[in-house]
């Protein structure tokens, strides 16, 4: 099946804000985020009204997967129920040890310390209701690569890029890591340094879709335009005969600095539900 069923409508107001079409529901019991509730210990026909169903929900974190990774499963997941259980299962075993909360969304440092890819449920307001979300968040593992697999990696690092740069990959440097963009840098994915970090656009400087930078000491200027660290927000449409148009905040883009962290900007420094942070 591609994309969102052919209908929907609003459920029953106590469990879904989103229900996909019943006929395709009832001929399947959709794994959903009451297993992910229970498994917390949770009664999931009392708890907080969640976005969509079953089937919505697996549907929005495979989107997110192949946003955040540009592949439709990962760690050998082979269905959108495998990949959601395992994603869930793997929450369940992080709660304790990083004191997760139902609703809240996880600060840098709990994100820093995930061993595993994770789906958790965020309270966010959606068409004026207040539900919960499934969001991923994926474990910046050392070995681990951008959605490309591309990885540029050394003790020192430094690039010049005429135009535009855009890092959907990683970049790591041992030490210092320093990249110029002629016009716009964009960051979605990972840039580290274990030193010095120095980001320098001609024009605006982003990171967005969970895009990740980090250094002992980091710089960031945009000579004529904004620096911009992001939320990303993931739209849903439905084919319905009222079209349905969603909404929500994804993961979070983190900027974040050991030490100390300068940022200049020659309009504005926008900060939308990301995470800044320094030493």
């Amino acid at each position: 099946m591609q994309g969102l069923p052919s209908s929907s409508f609003v459920s029953k107001p106590q469990k879904y804000l989103i229900e996909t079409n019943p006929v395709l529901t009832e001929l399947k019991q959709f794994l959903s985020s009451d297993y992910l509730l229970a498994g917390l210990g949770y009664d999931p026909e009392v708890s907080a009204k969640r976005l969509g169903d079953g089937l919505y929900e697996q549907r929005l974190v495979q989107q997110a997967v192949v946003a955040r990774t540009g592949q439709a499963f990962i760690d050998g997941q082979t269905s959108n129920e495998a990949q959601f259980k395992y994603l869930m299962n793997n929450a369940i075993a992080s709660k304790q040890q990083l004191n997760l909360a139902v609703g809240v969304s996880l600060s840098s440092q709990q994100v820093a310390a995930l061993t595993h890819d994770i789906v958790w449920l965020e309270e966010h307001e959606v068409n004026g209701e207040m539900v919960l979300v499934p969001v991923l968040y994926l474990a910046q593992a050392d070995g681990r690569l951008g959605p490309t697999g591309a990885l540029i990696a050394g003790n020192d690092v430094s690039l010049i890029a005429g135009q535009n740069l855009d890092n959907v990959g990683t970049l790591r440097a041992a030490n210092n890591l320093s990249a110029v963009a002629g016009n716009n840098l964009v960051n979605t994915g990972l840039i580290e340094a274990g030193n010095r970090l120095d980001l320098l656009a001609g024009n605006d400087l982003i990171n967005t879709a969970g895009g990740i930078i980090k250094g002992r000491d980091v710089s960031l200027t945009a000579i004529n335009g904004d620096v911009i660290n992001e939320r990303s927000i993931t739209s849903m449409d439905n084919s319905a005969r009222g079209q349905r148009h969603n909404e929500f905040a994804d993961s979070a883009a983190r900027i974040e600095a050991a030490n100390d962290m300068s940022i200049s900007a020659g309009r504005d420094v926008i900060n939308k539900g990301s995470v800044l942070e320094s030493g």
